[in-house]
């Protein structure tokens, strides 16, 4: 490989691994968020409704 086609295979593979940051981050914060947790509610009884 000539060196003007790795410097654009590298640059083609800076900008993947930079989207997949992003995804990463993305569903990281999907998954971990606070809106995310699924919230029991209580019932008088004290018995939690599934």
């Amino acid at each position: 490989m000539s060196a003007p086609a790795l410097i654009e295979f590298i640059v083609k593979l800076d900008h993947e691994i930079a989207h997949l940051i992003r995804q990463v981050a993305r569903f990281q914060r999907q998954i971990f968020s606070k809106k995310s947790e699924r919230r029991l509610e209580v019932c008088p009884s004290g018995y939690q409704a599934p």
